[in-house]
């Protein structure tokens, strides 16, 4: 579900460009994902504030329908399995978001 809901944002503030996604095991600490675009990015007074509830993301989030919930329940997803999430961004360049559940 985490996984789905992190690519299915990716897909949906992608218009042109690339969606990876990459995994991980590591020793000691668990699995760990990451899902990097290249799509329109989040500027920092939105990345901090991504994980309230019915975040309004402005124009973006309006033309493309969003809710603003998938980021929240994808973050308390991973920290109910207790993971770490981290977000990185650059507004017009795009978002890496990755996340580690333990072993």
């Amino acid at each position: 579900q985490i996984l789905k809901i992190l690519l299915d944002n990716s897909l949906k503030f992608t218009k042109s460009g690339e969606i990876e996604l990459i995994s991980s095991l590591e020793p000691g600490s668990g699995v760990s994902f990451s899902i990097r675009d290249t799509g329109v990015g989040i500027n920092e007074e939105t990345k901090a504030k991504l994980f309230n509830m019915f975040l309004d993301q402005g124009a973006n989030s309006r033309r493309m329908k969003s809710r603003g919930l998938g980021m929240l329940v994808a973050q308390r997803l991973v920290g109910m399995l207790h993971g770490t999430m981290r977000v990185d961004s650059q507004e017009k360049v795009g978002t890496t978001i990755s996340f580690t559940l333990p072993q």
